[in-house]
């Protein structure tokens, strides 16, 4: 009986180191699982900053994207407005030279400037006066629209 305790004491002493050695290996393993994990929760974090950065990117992207079509907008309305002012202008040069055509004296240009030696006096050209026909002055009659011409 004595022999069959030792022999079952040592199976059992053998059967605690072998389970002894398991449970280190398992331990271990267990070390490695919970590392293992603690490095895909670091990277889920840096995955979770990455993207709430990539998400404030974006929105100054799009806050940029509406500056630009404000700008946009705004440049057309300036060009629309230029536009229109070069219009106005253009009807006034004609009508400006319309009325200008209207009071075409007859004279040819006069010629460019006279160059001159220094310290000498060059008697300057008389010009003729011209008698305007009655007819070559707008008058009340003939421009409703313009309030201050007067008959001479």
């Amino acid at each position: 009986a004595a022999k069959d305790i030792k022999s079952l004491i040592n199976e059992s002493s053998q059967k605690i180191g072998v389970g002894t050695d398991l449970a280190d290996v398992a331990g271990k393993a267990m070390e490695n699982t919970v590392k293992s994990i603690q490095k895909v929760s670091a990277l889920l974090d840096e995955i979770a900053t990455a993207s709430t950065e990539q998400r404030e990117g974006i929105a100054q992207i799009n806050q940029a994207m509406l500056l630009l079509d404000r700008a946009t907008q705004q440049s057309g309305l300036v060009v629309d407005q230029a536009s229109g002012i070069a219009n106005r202008l253009s009807q006034h040069a004609q009508t400006l030279n319309a009325l200008v055509r209207q009071f075409d004296l007859g004279h040819q240009p006069q010629p460019a400037a006279l160059v001159v030696a220094p310290r000498q006096r060059v008697a300057q050209p008389i010009r003729p006066t011209t008698t305007l026909p009655r007819n070559a002055v707008p008058t009340k009659a003939t421009h409703a629209d313009a309030h201050d011409w007067t008959e001479f």
